[in-house]
């Protein structure tokens, strides 16, 4: 349950900021969230399940069991790809993982 916090913590923490960041929530099968944010978020025109996100990326994706979160990942990049659909994500630049357990 922390680390659902830190998650929602992260993409909460730029709405003080001037240019503020674009942000999504993505909610995948089996309690698996996905929390989003970056300067610049594009759908790709190709194939609609990929989103390039450009600047200050942060990607937190965790999974919950009832109110408990479980296991998960924390992923800052300078740029990165999103694919929706699998989840896969690709970043760029400078990369910090942080993996999330209970």
């Amino acid at each position: 349950m922390k680390s659902v916090a830190i998650a929602m913590c992260l993409i909460a923490s730029s709405a003080f900021a001037q240019d503020r960041p674009a942000a999504l929530e993505i909610a995948g099968s089996s309690g698996q969230r996905t929390y989003i944010r970056a300067k610049s978020i594009q759908r790709d025109e190709a194939d609609q399940a990929i989103l390039r996100l450009k600047g200050d990326v942060q990607i937190a994706s965790v999974a919950i069991k009832g109110q408990i979160q479980t296991s998960g990942v924390i992923v800052r990049a300078d740029e990165a790809v999103y694919h929706s659909d699998t989840g896969e994500i690709e970043p760029l630049g400078k990369v910090v993982l942080k993996l999330i357990t209970q």
